[in-house]
């Protein structure tokens, strides 16, 4: 299941290089890809001694640092 998902980051990645309009809905939709972790676990599902770990605190926090950095860029470099 990986090896295609990555054969699509690429694709994105290749259409965003030539600017296109594909190229900034792949960048959108992967920054917001990002933040949706952090909602989801740390906002709307909080249960006691899930995703308490350094591990996976530092995952979460760095995917919505990361996906906030991807949608403010596209938008920028769009814009």
């Amino acid at each position: 299941m990986h090896i295609p998902i990555i054969l699509i980051i690429s694709y994105g990645l290749v259409e965003l290089e030539k600017l296109s309009t594909v190229g900034l809905i792949f960048s959108l939709v992967l920054g917001v890809g990002g933040i949706i972790p952090f909602l989801v676990h740390k906002l709307f599902v909080k249960r006691r001694g899930r995703f308490d770990l350094l591990i996976s605190n530092a995952t979460i926090y760095l995917n919505v640092l990361f996906g906030i950095f991807l949608v403010f860029l596209s938008i920028s470099y769009f814009a």
